[in-house]
Formats: structure tokens, C-alpha cells, sequence
């Protein structure tokens, strides 16, 4: 072969690499910029949540004012979701703040004015509502990051990932969840 084929082999597999690397990295920072999108999204409905909450119970303590304990437990469970600052702290949190509301749901069933109450039935449609938004963010929010974690952790799309400094992220994930939504590799 004449020397100026391996220099345009040489080229053309350089070409190929860079091109590859170019491509990965746009891959990589659409993954990012998604997940970025989902998680505001779900920023956004854990403050409806956040909102909604307080005249829930309201709402509750006008028929079972005595229930002093329910109420402070759901009150401090959502300060606890308000300081989150990460996808962890939030899954943390936001579990207690379920259980907490668990409670306040079963509390209610001794009240069966308070259960009969419109304005206690929109807040608890407008609740449930807005954790089915919050669960479809949640679930667009960890696609995504699974996507980046592969990438982070597999080669050769490792070697991009490092020289651009992507970092794994980690997943919003409610702890009865993590079985069915942690990926299944080897690293």
C-alpha cells in the first residue's frame, strides 16, 4: 500500500472517533438536559403538594380538631420534603410524608362528616392528582438517569464521560420501589 493510504486510513479512523465522541457527548448532555427538566417537573408538583397539604388539614381539623398528633406528624413530614435537597433526601422524605398522610387518611375514616366533605374530597382528588404527575416525572426523571449512570459507568462511552467530568446521579426512588427501578449491572 502506498504511504498516503495509511495516512487516509489513519484520518478516517480518527475521523470516526472523533465523530463518535462528538456524538456521545451531545447523547450524554440531551440525558442531562432531560433529567434537569424532570426533576424541576417534579419540583414543581412537590410544591403543589407542599401547597395543598396545609388546607387538607385545615379542612380535617374543623371535624376532628382533637387529632393534634396526625396533624403535627403531617406538618413536620412536609418541612422535612421542603429541605430536601437532593433526589435521595427527597425519596426520604417524601416517604415519611406518606406515611404521615397514610395516617391522616385512616384517621379520617372515624369521621364520616369529614369524609363527606366536598372541600375534603377536592383537596384529597387534587392530592391524589398530583402524585400520579409526581410519579410520572419521578419515573421520566430515572430513565434518564439511568441512561447517564450506563453511560457514566460502561465503556467505552466511560472514557467521554470522564473527559467531560458527567457525573453519575442518583435515583428518586421511594424505598418500597428500589427492586423494580435500580438497573441490573455489573459495576
Amino acid at each position: 500500500m502506498a504511504p498516503g493510504a495509511w495516512t487516509f486510513i489513519a484520518a478516517v479512523v480518527i475521523g470516526f472517533i472523533v465523530a463518535w465522541g462528538i456524538l456521545t457527548r451531545n447523547r450524554l448532555t440531551r440525558y442531562v438536559a432531560h433529567a434537569d427538566a424532570s426533576w424541576r417537573n417534579i419540583e414543581a408538583q412537590l410544591k403543589r403538594r407542599w401547597d395543598i397539604i396545609p388546607l387538607l388539614i385545615d379542612v380535617a381539623k374543623g371535624y376532628a380538631a382533637n387529632e393534634t398528633a396526625i396533624f403535627e406528624r403531617v406538618a413536620r413530614a412536609r418541612v422535612l420534603s421542603m429541605d430536601a435537597q437532593d433526589p435521595r433526601e427527597q425519596a426520604e422524605a417524601q416517604q415519611r410524608l406518606q406515611d404521615a398522610l397514610f395516617a391522616l387518611y385512616a384517621m379520617t375514616e372515624g369521621y364520616p362528616e369529614l369524609q363527606a366533605s366536598e372541600n375534603f374530597g377536592a383537596l384529597q382528588a387534587s392530592l391524589s392528582e398530583t402524585e400520579d404527575e409526581i410519579q410520572e416525572s419521578r419515573r421520566m426523571y430515572n430513565a434518564m438517569v439511568r441512561e447517564i449512570n450506563a453511560a457514566v459507568f460502561t465503556f467505552p462511552r466511560r472514557i467521554i464521560a470522564s473527559i467531560f467530568h458527567f457525573k453519575p446521579r442518583d435515583f428518586y426512588i421511594l424505598s418500597h420501589e428500589e427492586e423494580d427501578v435500580m438497573p441490573r449491572m455489573g459495576y
